[in-house]
């Protein structure tokens, strides 16, 4: 299991850390101008069983902020689907089996093609997610840059 567990998650200090979805094309691009130490972790049939439903990634600054991702053509309400799944994934990993990733601080960031903002039921997840505690970005800039810094502002 701690295998299985090694290929999921890369540690890396590059000045960008990308993530790309190779099924939808779609990818962003995490910020990191001092070159710490970040974790990219393939969620989706890796950390998190096949079958299961998960978001993409989970991009992990340890000790500091994890940022769950979906890149997504143009079906929001599931990728908020995906990611309230992965939230729970992550909870259970961390209360139940004492394992990481456990910063102490969870963002969300979901790139899709469109993104009907109009639609209240996908509102109403997203302002669900928004009073857990979790900075939910949505972004429709396909290959788009994100500092990670953008996701503690609404925690603290």
């Amino acid at each position: 299991m701690a295998d299985d567990e090694a290929r999921c998650i890369e540690s890396l200090s590059h000045s960008k850390i990308k993530v790309h979805d190779r099924g939808t094309n779609v990818s962003a691009v995490f910020l990191n101008p001092e070159k710490r130490i970040v974790q990219r972790i393939r969620m989706d049939g890796c950390l998190a069983p096949a079958g299961q439903t998960a978001a993409d990634f989970l991009v992990s600054m340890p000790s500091i902020i994890d940022v769950i991702v979906e890149l997504k053509g143009t079906d929001l309400r599931r990728a908020l689907e995906q990611v309230e799944a992965t939230v729970e994934f992550l909870q259970n990993r961390k209360s139940i089996q004492k394992k990481p990733p456990n910063s102490p601080l969870t963002g969300i960031l979901i790139v899709c093609s469109e993104y009907p903002s109009k639609n209240p039921r996908i509102q109403r997840k997203r302002d669900a997610l928004g009073k857990r505690g979790f900075r939910v970005l949505v972004s429709t800039h396909n290959g788009g840059e994100f500092s990670f810094s953008s996701f503690l502002g609404a925690q603290a």
